[in-house]
């Protein structure tokens, strides 16, 4: 997702000469590809951490049984 969005111009860092997307059938596939990708994990949450980690340190906590 980050690899498409710079690709079509949406880094501000690294322009394109031409957006070559437009940004909302950017999300629709993006939104797309994290359903299905929470489907294949089975995930029927997306899991984050409030107050958030720091950067570097971000770890879930999870339990071994």
């Amino acid at each position: 997702m980050w690899a498409e969005g710079v690709e079509s111009g949406l880094d501000p860092y690294l322009p394109v000469e031409t957006v070559h997307s437009n940004i909302s059938t950017l999300t629709r596939g993006w939104r797309d590809e994290l359903s299905g990708l929470m489907m294949w994990l089975d995930w029927s949450v997306w899991i984050k951490c409030i107050p958030a980690c720091g950067f570097e340190v971000c770890v879930i906590a999870t339990s071994i049984i």
